[in-house]
Formats: C-alpha cells, sequence, structure tokens
C-alpha cells in the first residue's frame, strides 16, 4: 500500500530554520542593544537614515546650525559627519562624554575652543582635534563672527536621532524659532529626557548624573514626550 503524502521534507526544513532564526534574532537584539551599541549599528542604520531626514538642523535659538554632510546610510553606519555653524558667542552643550564614541572637529573658519578634561584649547582654521570616548568635553565659540566646524562622531550610532530631537526641543521651546531659548525649568526637564533616551551617545558630567535622572523622572511624571 502506499504511503500517505506528506510535505515535502525540505520545505519543512526551511521552515524550522527560518523560525528558528526569528527566536534568535528576538533574544540577541535587546542583548546586543543594551551592551553593545557599536556590534548593533546595522539595526540602528535603519531608525537614523529615514527618507525623511533632515540635512539641516537649525538650532538658531541656542547658536547652533547643523548641516548634515554625510548620513549614516552613506557611511554604513561607521559615521554621522555634519558641518557646523556656531554663532557669535555659542557656548556649546553641557559637559558630557560619549561612552562609545569618538568625536572631531575640524574648523574651517573662525575659531573653536574644547574643552577637554577641564582644560581649554583654542583651534584656528585648518586645527582640528579629536576627542576620545569616555573623555569629558564641551566646545564654545568665543568670537563675534561665525564659526564653521566640520565634526564628526564615530560609530554614527543614534547621533542622529539625538542631534533631531534637540532641534526638536529648541523649535518646541522658542515658539519655533522666534525667540531665545531660556534655560528654565522646563528646558533642563526636556534636556535631560533626551539624554536618557540616548544615555548610549550621551552622557552629562555637568550638571552630574543623579541630576539627570531625577529632571527625566519629573519630566515622565509630568507626561512630557522626546
Amino acid at each position: 500500500m502506499p504511503k500517505p503524502v506528506v510535505k515535502n521534507d525540505y520545505d519543512l526544513k526551511l521552515k524550522r530554520i527560518s523560525l528558528n532564526l526569528h527566536n534568535i534574532i528576538y533574544v540577541i537584539e535587546p542583548i546586543l542593544k543594551s551592551t553593545n551599541p557599536i556590534a548593533n549599528n546595522f539595526l540602528i542604520i535603519k531608525k537614523t537614515t529615514m527618507p525623511s531626514i533632515k540635512k539641516t538642523l537649525d538650532m538658531t535659538p541656542v547658536g547652533m546650525i547643523f548641516h548634515v554632510v554625510k548620513t549614516p546610510m552613506e557611511t554604513n553606519g561607521e559615521t554621522l559627519e555634519m558641518e557646523w555653524e556656531l554663532l557669535p558667542g555659542n557656548d556649546g552643550t553641557p559637559v558630557h562624554i560619549h561612552p562609545y564614541a569618538i568625536e572631531s572637529y575640524k574648523v574651517l573658519e573662525g575659531q573653536l575652543e574644547v574643552n577637554t578634561n577641564g582644560e581649554w584649547k583654542t583651534l584656528k582654521q585648518g586645527e582640528e582635534l579629536t576627542v576620545n570616548k569616555g573623555v569629558p568635553h564641551t566646545f564654545r565659540n568665543p568670537l563675534d563672527t561665525v564659526t564653521r566646524v566640520y565634526n564628526i562622531h564615530s560609530p554614527a550610532m543614534e547621533f542622529y536621532n539625538y542631534f533631531e530631537g534637540l532641534c526638536n526641543i529648541v523649535d518646541k521651546l522658542s515658539s519655533g524659532k522666534k525667540e531665545k531659548l531660556k534655560m528654565n525649568l522646563i528646558a533642563v526637564t526636556y534636556l535631560s529626557m533626551l539624554m536618557k533616551k540616548y544615555k548610549e551617545e550621551m552622557v552629562s558630567v555637568n550638571p552630574p548624573g543623579f541630576v539627570i535622572s531625577v529632571m527625566n523622572r519629573v519630566g515622565k511624571i509630568m507626561g512630557l514626550k522626546v
């Protein structure tokens, strides 16, 4: 008597392999995200390179305009490259570190003062400086004219998303760039929430981490979103 017809063994094996791969990815994706953001670049590129990516992040109310030169998609996640316009008297950002990324500055026009480990260094046109992982740093424009800087974060990670989020906060709190951003309690709360959201990219040194954590919690209680 002939054997009953069964589904092709090859098809069954393919289905089992596909299911196993799906299960493996489901398990390792959160592990990669929490322990090795660099190895996880292939997961974050798709988030940072959507077709709607903005080529210019205009943050005039805080004295900065960032022009995206090379997106994470264009560099296969290796770098995010931007040309900055720092307006006269720009004070940069709070002192911070990048736990998993290197940042570099090259002055294209004007001057840039960079603080690393508490010491200021002035960069003139054509000069550059690299800040290694985990080194506290910030920057400022000491001139009364615009300073242009070529800036690179490597690897790209989710830095574009962070800067886009920063731009959105500036827009929201400056009435659509109509007024200078006031660094009040609401602004500090929003910025703290943004840093906590992208803690693998940015970690505040001053103000210290516990202040950022408290303000992040306050923002969540208030129902704020970043």
